[in-house]
């Protein structure tokens, strides 16, 4: 069964294997990784986001949350990292060293320290769009396919994997039902300074028990299929390589290639 068929144009991201958008966008994170030109960052934050928007059909909710978050992320973030920096070192040279945003108990912080500050928050916010655009419109099943059928990672580690990502939906579900447990035999109605991480703890004790067992209960249910017994084995989902998922990954490299060219360049 293809899983990548039948998807609109609108949605373009669907049709690409999980695996190409992954290799495609790793050589630009880890250029901006790399870089401290905050116009590395806002190019590659840019065009990232227009990606998103153009590959795939978002709610109005959620582009409204985008559009709001992403530059508060940066704000906010480059007013903690400004008030951790060292005064001393967060000096341009200029006459931004004597402006003051804030003169704090813990030292005064600068228009220069906030500037210095802005390009790790830029740098942070575009390595978060990039990642995001690698990841949007594949689920975890079709990751996992692409990982086992295109780069021909042992089906015994991508099931494994595939088993343990699934579990956290139901570990969020186990939590709360524990929680309800404890709440109903009067295990959370104690008080002080340290009842909550007295309470979490318990939970977390609960919690690991139940992982351990579901553990065991997989381990079982896998060995009794001889999972493992064979170094092949047949799919039910085939995952497809096609040429547009080369061309994307050869458009990729080759942007950050030229950007980079471009960059050093000028």
């Amino acid at each position: 069964m293809n899983t990548l068929a039948g998807s609109s144009s609108w949605r373009w991201l669907r049709t690409i294997n999980p695996l190409a958008k992954i290799v495609a966008v790793l050589p630009a994170i880890v250029w901006v990784f790399a870089s401290e030109s905050p116009a590395v960052s806002i190019g590659c934050g840019v065009v990232a986001a227009v990606l998103l928007l153009t590959g795939e059909r978002w709610s109005a909710r959620t582009l409204t949350l985008g559009i709001v978050l992403v530059p508060l992320a940066v704000v906010v973030l480059s007013l903690l990292f400004a008030v951790w920096t060292d005064p001393d070192a967060a000096r341009l040279g200029d006459w931004t060293d004597s402006v003051t945003i804030y003169p704090g108990v813990f030292g005064t912080v600068t228009l220069s320290a906030v500037l210095i500050a802005s390009e790790t928050a830029l740098r942070i916010c575009a390595i978060a769009l990039l990642s995001l655009l690698s990841g949007v419109g594949s689920s975890r099943t079709d990751l996992t396919d692409a990982l086992m059928q295109n780069a021909k990672m042992p089906y015994r580690i991508g099931y494994t994997a595939y088993a343990a990502i699934g579990y956290l939906p139901m570990m969020a579900e186990q939590w709360q039902i524990i929680k309800a447990a404890q709440r109903v035999r009067g295990g959370r109605v104690r008080r002080g300074p340290f009842a909550i991480a007295a309470r979490y703890g318990h939970s977390a004790v609960a919690l690991l028990i139940d992982a351990l067992r579901h553990a065991d209960r997989m381990a079982l249910a896998l060995e009794s299929r001889s999972f493992g017994a064979h170094p092949q084995r047949s799919w039910r989902r085939i995952m497809p390589w096609r040429v547009r998922d080369t061309s994307v990954i050869v458009a990729g490299i080759a942007s950050t290639c030229l950007a980079i060219t471009m960059t050093l360049v000028w």
